[in-house]
């Protein structure tokens, strides 16, 4: 069987000033690289990940491949 993973980062962050797709963890990390990464280390395929607010400033913290919708 296979199971995907979908990361949902569509939303503004309207409570952190942000999106939360775009907030860098104090190890340099980006959390929406971080959700990927989990998500891929745990056998999800495909990992297909959902941005909305400031899609085009997120996009670019992906790993190359993840497909974006």
């Amino acid at each position: 069987m296979t199971i995907g993973g979908v990361l949902l980062a569509a939303g503004a962050g309207s409570r952190m000033g942000k999106p939360k797709a775009l907030v860098v963890g104090s190890d340099g990390e980006p959390w929406l690289a971080r959700g990927v990464r989990i998500l891929v280390e745990a056998g999800c395929e495909p990992t297909i990940v959902v941005l909305g607010a400031r899609a085009d400033e997120a996009e670019h913290l992906l790993p190359d491949g993840v497909p974006v919708t």
